[in-house]
Parts: structure tokens; C-alpha cells; sequence
């Protein structure tokens, strides 16, 4: 078939230098970009503009950040109907 060229760009993870964990995700070309990414961006966990620096993204990490993210919204998703289901049934117990 054809020769399988290599990708043109990558994702990056930009990291908090404040130390909260919080990181940005952005797409970069390393052959146009050689240098090592450096944003000033706003961290919400720490609520002001920081430094942001570029390290490697890990694709197991990519996925499991996904995966992570549905678990949490799934779990959001049923606290919600469990506190509704709660607060009707304490509705009911007040009303007997």
C-alpha cells in the first residue's frame, strides 16, 4: 500500500508550575516548534494566571483521563438522583 508517514504533531500536556495537578492539553508540531512550550494561563484551582509548561502526554494516561471523566460524570449523574429521591421522600415524612 503507501509507506506510513509519521505524525506531523503531537499532544502535549501544559502543566501548572503553581503544583495543583491542573493541566491544559494542546497540539503542537515538533518539527515547526523545537523549543518546549511555556503559557501563561489561568488555574482555576489556585484562581489566578500562572506559568504553564509542556510535558509529555502519556496515551495510557489520555485514556484513563477519559475514562476517569465518565466515571465521575456517571457518579455526578446518580448522587443527583439519589438526593432527589432523598429530598422527595423527607418531603413525604413531613407531610405525614
Amino acid at each position: 500500500m503507501g509507506d506510513k508517514k509519521k505524525q506531523a504533531s503531537m499532544f502535549i500536556r501544559l502543566v501548572s508550575a503553581a503544583g495543583t495537578g491542573f493541566f491544559y492539553v494542546k497540539r503542537k508540531n515538533p518539527r515547526r516548534i523545537p523549543t518546549k512550550l511555556e503559557f501563561r494561563k489561568y488555574d482555576p484551582r489556585v484562581n489566578r494566571h500562572v506559568l504553564f509548561t509542556e510535558a509529555k502526554m502519556n496515551v495510557e494516561s489520555e485514556s484513563c483521563s477519559i475514562s476517569l471523566a465518565r466515571s465521575t460524570s456517571e457518579n455526578l449523574l446518580e448522587e443527583r438522583i439519589l438526593s432527589t429521591e432523598l429530598e422527595e421522600q423527607l418531603k413525604r415524612e413531613e407531610v405525614l
